[in-house]
């Protein structure tokens, strides 16, 4: 993959957030962030990572989950429990996965973590905020070169 390609996808998924309103639904919650590759502006694989800050875990999971099921602009969303059923290297919390094709056809996926503090994540955007094109264009590269930054 080039880095035009990764600049693409990161329009793709900008646009993608924006169409589908996912930050608008959200919002009614709490306080969502777009983290990962996209917040990083380095997409190589198709997936969007958000994570919402809320107080109520499960009853706000299951509201979120409704009002994207009527939406139905999706192909298919996934649940999961990871309060009551833990896995390493998970954060403690749900997960809702929503699965959309770009205008292209080709598959995304959301993953959207209700969790109850967030933090940790505030600290990395802030962090990465600072990040030139140039060190971008690097992990880029990195990326596809099969190396773990």
């Amino acid at each position: 993959m080039e880095i035009k390609e990764s600049i693409k996808r990161l329009q793709i998924a900008k646009n993608l957030i924006s169409e589908i309103k996912v930050l608008e639904v959200l919002k009614k919650y709490g306080v969502p962030l777009v983290i990962g590759s996209v917040a990083q502006e380095v997409v190589c694989d198709r997936d969007i990572d958000i994570v919402i800050e809320t107080k109520n875990l499960r009853d706000t999971s299951k509201k979120i989950l409704y009002e994207f099921i009527e939406n139905e602009n999706f192909k298919k969303i996934q649940y999961g429990d990871f309060v009551k059923f833990q896995r390493r290297n998970r954060p403690k919390g749900f997960i809702i996965n929503i699965f959309v094709d770009d205008s292209e056809g080709n598959p995304w996926e959301f993953e959207i973590w209700i969790l109850s503090d967030i933090k940790k994540y505030k600290v990395e955007l802030e962090e990465l905020s600072h990040r030139s094109r140039e060190e971008k264009n690097n992990i880029i590269i990195k990326k596809f070169r099969n190396i773990i930054i």
